[in-house]
């Protein structure tokens, strides 16, 4: 009974694999087809040019027609430069909130998450009109800089980390006893060497 309930799991999770795996599949059988393989109807599963002469002429005619290394350096200078500054930004604030007592800091942080809910549509054309003040049409930083500072999620996530750090910190400075300051170099020391399981022998 039960090798049949895993036998009935196992291929109903193969089935639904398949049914998510056939886009891509189908990407993949179609970039060796002709244009009137692809239109046909009814759409033939086997590429016409798989194995044949001019199997890759696709791909050829696309990397000569289209300035594919330029689009890969784009993606990287547009996701590398997002990602540094979202990883500035947001751990320095969600270090602020979660460390440093001032006033309005539940207000400020309130809002900052009330921005979540705001969609995109409403803020796309006042952004353009930013962008086109600044000058900084065709360039780069219309899509770093306000990846970099946006996202009210990520801080509220920094935030629970630094609180988490900051509580596992106190605690390890007060089982040290007096002495030792919680976020001191010796203190980070002392709990790398307590958390490192023991070398084998």
């Amino acid at each position: 009974m039960k090798n049949l309930r895993q036998l009935l799991l196992y291929t109903v999770l193969s089935l639904a694999a398949l049914i998510m795996l056939f886009p891509f599949l189908w990407m993949v059988l179609n970039s060796f087809n002709s244009s009137a393989n692809i239109f046909s109807i009814p759409p033939k599963l086997l590429p016409d040019k798989f194995m044949r002469p001019g199997m890759f002429s696709n791909y050829v005619r696309v990397l000569r027609e289209f300035s594919f290394d330029r689009y890969t350096l784009n993606s990287l200078i547009v996701a590398g430069g997002s990602a540094f500054g979202q990883l500035v930004t947001c751990s320095l604030a969600g270090f602020a909130f979660a460390m440093m007592r001032f006033r309005g800091r539940g207000l400020i942080f309130g809002l900052l998450l009330a921005t979540m809910m705001i969609p995109v549509q409403v803020t796309i054309i006042p952004e353009y009109l930013l962008m086109l003040n600044l000058g900084w049409l065709d360039t780069y930083a219309p899509l770093i800089v306000p990846s970099a500072l946006v996202g009210p999620s990520v801080p509220s996530c920094s935030r629970s980390s630094s609180r988490a750090c900051h509580l596992r910190c106190l605690m390890q400075g007060r089982s040290m006893g007096p002495g030792h300051s919680p976020c001191s170099p010796d203190c980070i020391c002392r709990r790398v060497r307590v958390s490192s399981p023991p070398c084998s022998s």
